[in-house]
């Protein structure tokens, strides 16, 4: 999420379509709802409760559930396809909230009536990433735990995508056990042959760290851990996937290397057949946050990360190193600096 610095009013996604070249597509998560524009100068001039009367589209519309947190990705025909959270009352839940994964698309050529991701056990679903395979199939990762007061330490990880037509084929990455349980924050991917492809965090041992897995096989392997030296207080997360045509992963991720709670942005990828130890492409030292990474067609990366209470920055990769990250002026130029990429 990148906060515009608007009252109620959060930027939480954005991308530029691949069918219309010229077309910004944003998403806003707010107490009102979700809401999505194709022009960004509406949100510098508009508040939440005006969003309507200027041409800003609403996509959820129920007074008995908060909407928030909307992930985004765009089909090969340009369509929109858009997961969130969604709370809302429950009595049978422990603290009375009850919040599930939420789905639309405009394949159509308007929004559907959200449908709910359901899962049979627990009540809170959050961090959730979407994607969208070369047949236009949506995958979707998330994180269940038993509710909206749970500890961070009883989470499970799962997936599941709507080739059947639906999303009731859920697969358990792993639960709150083991060297990598606890997960957090996934990001998924897709290869070009359509395989899934999931980087998260998770315990390991007594710290947090990033763990990668995918199905290429047929089946998730076992979570593999991804080397993170000068780590000085061995907690990692955000990780950030992308994949190349070749299938290997590349992963921007945050790591504590000066005090707790004080990150750095690194990068790792497994071209060579196994990760490769992390680089810090950070400008400073300590204090980023949020990265997000992309791959140009030369399977180049290219980073974009924010510094706490301070500006966001762009780095990519030239000559086999990272260039020092430039300050990016301006949210919008950011938004279009990772869509054109």
């Amino acid at each position: 999420m990148i906060n515009t610095g608007l009252s109620n009013l959060s930027v939480e996604a954005g991308v530029l379509t691949p069918a219309y070249p010229n077309q910004l597509v944003l998403l806003v998560g707010t107490h009102e709802g979700i809401f999505r524009t194709e022009d960004e100068s509406t949100w510098t001039s508009v508040s939440p409760v005006d969003m309507l009367s200027v041409g800003i589209e609403k996509i959820t519309n129920s007074i008995y559930q908060l909407d928030t947190v909307p992930e985004m990705a765009v089909d090969s025909t340009g369509a929109v396809h858009i997961a969130w959270w969604g709370s809302y009352a429950d009595n049978s839940a422990p603290d009375g909230i009850r919040t599930d994964v939420h789905y639309t698309n405009n394949q159509s050529g308007s929004f559907e009536l959200p449908i709910r991701v359901d899962v049979p056990h627990d009540y809170f679903s959050l961090n959730v990433s979407i994607v969208n395979d070369p047949d236009n199939f949506t995958h979707l990762a998330f994180v269940r735990q038993d509710a909206l007061s749970t500890p961070i330490w009883n989470r499970t990880l799962y997936y599941v995508n709507n080739r059947n037509g639906n999303f009731e084929n859920l697969v358990l990455i792993t639960d709150d056990s083991g060297p990598y349980g606890n997960p957090q924050v996934p990001s998924i991917a897709i290869d070009q042959n359509a395989h899934t492809h999931i980087a998260f965090s998770g315990t390991g041992g007594s710290s947090q760290r990033i763990w990668y897995t995918n199905n290429v096989t047929g089946t998730f392997i076992t979570s593999v851990d991804v080397p993170e030296p000068g780590i000085a207080f061995g907690t990692s997360g955000r990780p950030s996937l992308a994949v190349d045509n070749s299938g290997n992963a590349h992963i921007a991720y945050l790591g504590e290397t000066v005090n707790p709670f004080d990150d750095d942005v690194f990068y790792v990828n497994n071209v060579g057949g196994s990760f490769n130890p992390g680089i810090n492409v950070s400008r400073n030292s300590g204090g980023e946050d949020c990265p997000q990474l992309v791959l140009d067609s030369f399977v180049k990366p290219h980073i974009v990360y924010e510094e706490t209470f301070g500006p966001t920055y762009y780095t990519f990769e030239q000559t086999d190193s990272f260039v020092t990250s430039i300050i990016i002026p301006g949210i919008y130029g950011l938004l279009l600096l990772l869509s054109t990429i």
